[in-house]
């Protein structure tokens, strides 16, 4: 475990002279339940190496396995624990500053990211750098790259992203499609696919699927001589009920009506 003194903290932190400060790398074999109501003197980046951990960020709740982990940001509030029975082992790097680039990447106060085996390694060559004879200006150089990877795989290809989540929709639109299963297609976890993808569509990827299907049952409707309720099913929805209920809620109008009016305006367009 490395942990960098108070001093460089004081003289090269805080006066300015660095932006960005390493704060402590290590890891835990035995993690305890941690609870820190005004939050951690520095921005976290932990992950789960072994068990399954619980983390609390006021109401929000999430659990992360091995390969998962999570970043929070200075001050904010969080608890965390082993979630069953087994060991719950983490890693971590912590950090001073970079607020800027954290905000340029829309970061939030916590987000949840997979573990890659680039950043296993990266973590490692960190540690060793640390320990080595290093100095705090290498130091600070080297947690920067270290930062600066992460951030840039979770979210510089935010736009990107979402054109991916779509094309799968697009695709799929038909089945009966979860969270887990969008988010393995692109190779996230739910929780940053679900983050990401709102911050830049502005909308939710369910929402986004009930658009995509209500478009589609709309060319069904208009084109085809299937009963309301089959088009429903070939759109992805449960029930007819539900179907009826959504297609409402983003049309104004039942799929009955819709059918309806749409046949009105094509015989009037013919004559």
């Amino acid at each position: 475990m490395f942990f960098e003194i108070k001093s460089n903290v004081n003289d090269y932190y805080l006066s300015g002279k660095l932006p960005v400060l390493l704060n402590s790398v290590g890891s835990c074999a035995y993690q305890t339940h941690m609870i820190r109501n005004d939050g951690y003197e520095s921005h976290h980046f932990l992950w789960v190496h072994r068990g399954e951990g619980v983390f609390k960020f006021g109401k929000e709740t999430v659990t992360l396995k091995s390969g998962q982990g999570v970043f929070f940001r200075a001050d904010v509030p969080h608890e965390y624990y082993s979630g069953n029975k087994d060991i719950f082992s983490t890693s971590w790097v912590t950090f001073f500053g970079l607020n800027g680039l954290l905000d340029h990447y829309n970061a939030g106060d916590w987000f949840v990211f997979n573990v890659t085996d680039s950043l296993t390694h990266n973590m490692r060559m960190l540690f060793a750098h640390c320990v080595g004879n290093s100095t705090v200006f290498s130091r600070s150089a080297a947690v920067y790259s270290f930062v600066i990877n992460i951030l840039s795989n979770c979210f510089a290809k935010s736009t990107q992203l979402t054109e991916k989540v779509d094309q799968y929709l697009e695709v799929h639109f038909y089945e009966d499609l979860s969270l887990d299963q969008i988010a393995a297609a692109v190779n996230l976890n739910k929780y940053t696919l679900c983050k990401q993808y709102s911050k830049v569509s502005r909308h939710t990827i369910v929402e986004q699927l009930k658009q995509i299907r209500c478009a589609k049952a709309k060319q069904y409707l208009a084109n085809t001589s299937y009963s309301a309720e089959q088009i429903g099913k070939m759109c992805g929805f449960k029930s007819p009920s539900y179907f009826g209920k959504v297609f409402l809620e983003a049309t104004g109008t039942t799929p009955k009506s819709y059918r309806t009016k749409h046949k009105k305006q094509a015989k009037q367009t013919c004559y």
